[in-house]
């Protein structure tokens, strides 16, 4: 996955710098755009976009369990990190939640 094959509107260029305190609600709005152009992502796919301080990064997690709970997105299966720092670390892979028709 490279940053280069997304168009994330108002991200041209990538990283976007955010603050701590826009990081949960940033995090949000760029994974549910990446897996809607990819149809899959992991937290990885999030630190090619968004330049998170230290402080920030605990959200990342949050931010997707709270994405999941809300039923927005469900976990497909589980891959490895291709990051350098957590190389060959467990990553959940999401999509968009695939929601049932309702019964006619």
């Amino acid at each position: 996955m490279t940053h280069r094959q997304l168009s994330l509107p108002g991200m041209e260029t990538a990283p976007l710098k955010i603050t701590k305190a826009e990081t949960f609600g940033a995090v949000q709005r760029t994974f549910l755009a990446i897996i809607t152009q990819q149809g899959q992502a992991t937290a990885d796919a999030i630190r090619e976009w968004l330049d998170i301080p230290a402080a920030g990064l605990p959200a990342i997690g949050r931010a997707i369990a709270d994405l999941h709970r809300q039923q927005r997105i469900e976990l497909v299966e589980f891959g490895v990190s291709k990051r350098s720092p957590a190389h060959g670390r467990a990553l959940r892979i999401w999509r968009l939640a695939q929601r049932e028709s309702p019964a006619n």
